[in-house]
Formats: C-alpha cells, structure tokens, sequence
C-alpha cells in the first residue's frame, strides 16, 4: 500500500482539501516566530449551516446526527478574506482553528507582526515558539524485557500481549466478531517511523486501513514514516492495531486509522497543544469516531508558557478546550493521564484534565498502580483519570520488524481506545457519553473512585450488557436509621425512580442525583411520619441515559445521614 503523507493547512474544514503554500516554500524558507491569532467573527464567510457539506465530510454529519448534535457557528470555518489578509500582511499561516476562530501563524520579524496586529479583525496575538528547520532526530523511549503469558484458544493468537487485552475482557469482546472494524481512529502522537514497513502492520497495509497522515508540525523530517522521526506514535499505533499472530495483537486490529503528527520530539513549547488544536479539528471535519492522544502537556523549553496545576479544570489549556469540543461533536477522546506521578507535578497533564473524555492511567500486569501513572482529581475536583489499563511492561512494535516492551500511559491510552471503538462497534447506535458512562460504571471501582485509579479498570464485555440493558440488579442495604428502605422499582430505571420508605420517627429528608462527573441534576425535598410506609416517586424522565448515584440525606438526632446507590437510566 502506498502511504500519502502531506503537509496540511485546513483552511477548510474538509481538511484534506485545501493547501495554502507548497511543501517546499513553507519549510525551507520560512522563519520566525509562530503565533496564535485570534480573528473578531465569522460575519463575511461564504460557508452557511445550510450547507454543511462544504466543510464537513458527510461521515462527520451523520454522527452529529446520529447523537442530535446541532451544526453550529463553531463547525463555519475561519474567514478565507481574512487569512488571505494575513498572508498578504507578510505571515505564513499554517492552519486555522474553525472552534477558537484563529490563525497559527509564521511571523518573520516585528514589522510583520504590527502589520498583523493592525488588521481590523484581529483582537490579539500570542507567540506559542521559535519555528525550526534544522533537521532534528529523536531517541526513541527505552524497552525492557517481561516474560508475559501466552494466548488461550481464541479468534486471535495474542502471544504476549494477551494480559493487556484480557485485563479489560478485550477477548471476549472480539470472540463476539467486536474488533473495530467499521470505526475510525484518529492517532495525534510525535512519528510514526517505519510503520509503513513493519511487519506487525502487514495487515493495515493489506487493507487500506490507514486513511492518511498529516502533519500538523511543519518540521523535518517531512515524512512521518522517516527512520529518524519519532518511533512513539509506531509503538502507540500498534496497541491498537497491531496483528503479528503469536507476537501482538492489538485492541482494534480491524479499524481504521488517521495518522497525525501533532508533536514536534525534540522540543517542548506550547505550540504543540495548538497543533492538537488543528488535528482535533481534521479528526472531527473527517468523520473519525475516536481520537487517541498519548500526549501530555505541562512544563515546556520556554518557562513562561509553563501551566500550573490550578488550571487544570479543562477550561484553560486550549488543548484541553478542544479536547471538550470534541466530545461535544460527538467523538470520543482517549487521552494518556501523564507519566509525572511522584514527581514535582504528580498530577494529570493537559488536555488529561477536558470533561467528558476519557483520562487513561497505567497499571502493571497483575493491576496494581504503576507508580509513573499521573493522579488526580482535576483542579476543580472531578474525578481524573477515568480509567485504567496496562502500561508497564505493555508489548509494543518497535524498530523495524521487533515486538518488544515499553512503559507509560502513552500505551494504555490506545490499549483503551482501541477497546473503545470494539464497544462502540457493538453499540452504534449509542452516544459519546452513553459509551464513556457505561465504561466508567464497569469498572472495577466505579462505586469508589479514587486519585490514583479513578474508577478503576473497566470490563468492557460489561459495559457491552450495561448498553444493551443486560445488567443485574443491585441490591441496597437500608441504613441503620430506617426501618425499611425498598427500591419498588426496576433498575435500571427509565422514567422515574421509585422507593418505599419507613421510620420510627418522623423524617424529613432530600433526595439528590448527580450524574457520572458529580454534577447535581436532581434535587427533591421530602417527608415521612412516623411508622408510615410511603411511596416516593422521583421523576427521571428529564435525565438523559447513563449511570448515576442517589444520595438521600436527612437529619436524624441532630445529625446529619448520607446513603447512597447507583442506579442506571436506560433509554425510554
């Protein structure tokens, strides 16, 4: 199979289809600094809503429709009149942000800038970094050696990399026939060299399974594939779709993959959550279902451009901004949760920290917390990371034709994401949140959630029963307080909840749901007489499907009672 791989400007939102300069002029000429430019409004665009076919791809549509998500003004791409302004002005513009409205930019000196600067539509300009042209190679990530299991009777002879899969009843998933195929995967990593070779990818290549590449960094070497480029994304890309029988399997071997390059290796500057930016954005406009993100941001070569912890509450990194946006265009982000646990910053790195994606964290092979796998919760206190899956001792492809072992979150992640697409694979028909919820709320410590685990490490043939309302019923012990607490109706539930309550005194007491991230969505006031046997009925019809928990909290002597249980809403 031939690889294309391209130097991209979406300037449209149909990524693949428009460039602004040639390969050549933009890499070997230019210099200066990059900057984030930020545009006024959309008033002039020739694109219209009513016409979304302009700038998303017709896969893109059919999943805002297929989950009722409305085309809006974040979807109308940046002003042509305007960039083209920007370049006349003296910048090289490299892309451009539809959901921010702005420009990444090369700005050769300061005379240029002011001229940017003075364009009525621009409100600011940020430098993000120094652009490079010396050509630069990375070290690839150490592998270490593990004896690991062998594989049981199966569709797929896992070899060693069987405990990666069957830690999440990954097996059982692609026993069904639940192996990615039909879901597109969007890959944002630093390299990907020599996956066009590597025999563990004999099978993509076989299949057309890889969509494209495109790079998002605008640096040597231009081939994502190069033998000096980063080999993360290869090693990345192979927990997924690895398949050298008896050597590796990955999660979704029959999906189908984007190949982004979004991570420059050999520096750090914040530059690179703008290029996440700009590759979100083409997995989203392309119609990719999910996106693996096994990149974390923290600290960078420019200490200024530094993040600290209190903004971790997925509303300021911009990476993290979009890391929601997608989720709110219906895809589904699995992103790595940081390899800074125990350090200085033990925390989850950005975009970790977005809502309604899915933080990945590492475990070993029998489990137990890695102690690199980054903590939460989120700064403002949700739960983070989401889940967990092996990422010590993970068996990865590497070099040319080698089947090795590495370590980091950056393998768990896609070791999840690929699991992910086999779920959705098995459950089309459901949303974004109604997959991440039914994950979360199969794993082993949903009930309990904790900053090292979060809820802890999934089943994902349940979370299959959990979508398709195969799930058994949960028994809740009354508390000490009550004479008798009984849950009168089924659960999962559908429109409304129903309980029967009696006490030895009379009681007041409030009912609260919250949903899978702890915001409160229900709140109802209530009583009971004494020795009476009520029946409440909650209205839970306004509740969208997922899983929740029911706290009921009263004031007994004086003091102050909390029980709770979780419950899950089924469509109705």
């Amino acid at each position: 199979m031939h690889f294309r791989n391209r130097i991209f400007i979406p300037l449209s939102s149909l990524c693949w289809l428009v460039f602004l300069c040639s390969f050549s002029s933009l890499l070997f000429s230019q210099s200066g600094d990059r900057y984030f430019i930020r545009l006024n409004h959309k008033n002039n665009t020739a694109y219209s809503l009513a016409n979304p076919q302009q700038f998303l791809s017709q896969r893109a549509i059919d999943r805002r429709t297929r989950q009722n998500i409305a085309i809006d003004s974040t979807d109308i791409p940046v002003d042509t009149a305007y960039v083209r302004q920007i370049r006349t002005a003296g910048a090289t513009v490299l892309y451009t942000s539809r959901w921010f409205n702005a420009v990444v930019a090369v700005i050769p000196n300061a005379t240029v800038l002011s001229a940017v600067n003075t364009l009525p539509f621009v409100i600011n300009s940020n430098p993000v970094n120094r652009y490079k042209s010396d050509k630069e190679t990375e070290t690839i990530f150490p592998f270490v050696s593990s004896e690991r299991g062998t594989s049981t009777a199966s569709l797929y002879n896992y070899g060693p990399s069987l405990n990666q899969i069957s830690m999440l009843n990954g097996v059982c998933m692609h026993d069904q026939g639940y192996n990615g195929e039909g879901m597109q995967i969007a890959v944002l990593d630093a390299g990907y060299a020599n996956a066009n070779v590597h025999s563990a990818f004999d099978s993509l290549r076989a299949n057309n399974q890889i969509l494209d590449t495109i790079d998002f960094t605008f640096n040597f070497p231009p081939s994502l594939f190069s033998p000096s480029t980063s080999g993360h994304g290869t090693a990345v890309l192979s927990c997924m779709a690895g398949n050298k029988p008896g050597q590796l399997v990955g999660t979704a071997p029959k999906a189908k993959y984007w190949l982004f390059r979004s991570e420059y290796a050999p520096n750090e500057y914040i530059v690179e959550e703008y290029n996440w930016v700009g590759a979100a954005e083409c997995a989203d406009s392309v119609g990719a279902d999910i996106i693996n993100s096994s990149l974390g941001y923290n600290q960078f070569d420019n200490s200024g451009q530094d993040h600290v912890m209190s903004q971790l509450d997925g509303k300021t990194s911009y990476a993290s901004r979009a890391a929601t946006m997608c989720a709110r265009k219906g895809m589904i982000v699995c992103n790595s949760a940081g390899n800074t646990g125990g350090s200085g910053w033990p925390k989850i790195t950005f975009p970790g920290d977005a809502d309604s994606i899915i933080t990945v964290g590492a475990v070993d092979p029998n489990r137990n917390y890695a102690s690199f796998s980054s903590i939460g919760p989120s700064a403002d206190g949700r739960v983070k990371p989401d889940v967990m899956a092996q990422g010590l001792g993970s068996v990865v492809a590497v070099g040319v034709n080698t089947i090795s072992t590495s370590s980091g979150t950056s393998f768990s992640s896609p070791i999840t994401a690929g699991m992910v697409a086999c779920l959705w694979q098995a459950n089309p028909l459901k949303t974004n949140m109604e997959i991440i919820n039914a994950i979360r709320q199969s794993a082993n410590l949903f009930e309990m959630p904790n900053n090292q685990f979060g809820y802890g490490i999934p089943d994902y043939c349940k979370a299959d029963d959990i979508l398709k309302g195969v799930v058994d019923t949960i028994v809740i012990p009354a508390p000490v307080f009550v004479t008798s607490l009984v849950l009168s109706s089924s659960n999962p539930f559908r429109d409304e909840v129903r309980f029967t309550l009696t006490t030895a005194a009379d009681l007041s007491f409030t009912v609260k749901i919250y949903d899978i991230t702890g915001k409160l969505v229900l709140k109802e006031n209530r009583s009971v007489k004494a020795e009476d046997s009520t029946e409440y009925i909650i209205n839970t019809g306004s509740l969208s499907v997922g899983a929740y928990v029911m706290k009921i909290t009263a004031t007994v002597s004086g003091e102050e009672k909390v029980w709770q249980y979780k419950l899950l809403k089924v469509q109705n």
